[in-house]
């Protein structure tokens, strides 16, 4: 597992609850998470990961935007614009069959970047912690715990499991 981790503001908890509901069951199921931004996620997409070197994601959940409240690993990474015709019908196939939620996925393209996640899961009450943990790459400062509007991301530092 990387050092760097991502952290990703205010996610809804049906998007989430989907995922969660088939890695319960199939952890290894790789589905797809696509954050409300216009912009490339730059260092995801200059160095992906992988299946076997997997990004912990931390996830805000909702209108919580100050406490982490879902985990998994991000597995892999695309720029929806730069997708071969292969790849997007192969995920349009396995969002029908695993995400129906999240309609016409990869044809969403002002919405960049898609992120393969898994083993997905909820944080017990007693688990979840506050964002002002995770410390930013970029600076080595704890995240702001004053969020006040969704959306956005940050490159932290892994947490020790």
């Amino acid at each position: 597992m990387r050092d760097e981790a991502l952290f990703i503001n205010s996610v809804q908890q049906s998007v989430l609850q989907e995922i969660i509901d088939v890695q319960s069951h199939l952890p290894e199921q790789t589905l797809f998470l696509q954050p409300h931004e216009g912009s490339r996620i730059k260092n995801l997409h200059d160095n992906p990961p992988t299946v076997d070197d997997p990004m912990r994601l931390y996830v805000s959940v909702g209108r919580n935007f100050s406490t982490v409240g879902c985990v998994a690993e991000i597995v892999g990474y695309d720029d929806k614009r730069a997708m071969s015709a292969k790849r997007r019908l192969l995920v349009m196939k396995a969002q029908a069959v695993f995400q129906p939620g999240e309609e016409d996925m990869v044809f969403q393209t002002k919405l960049v970047n898609l992120i393969y996640v898994r083993r997905m899961r909820w944080l017990a009450k007693k688990e979840q912690f506050s964002v002002g943990r995770l410390t930013k790459v970029n600076d080595g400062k704890p995240l702001s715990v004053d969020r006040q509007s969704p959306g956005g991301w940050s490159y932290v530092r892994r947490l020790q499991d």
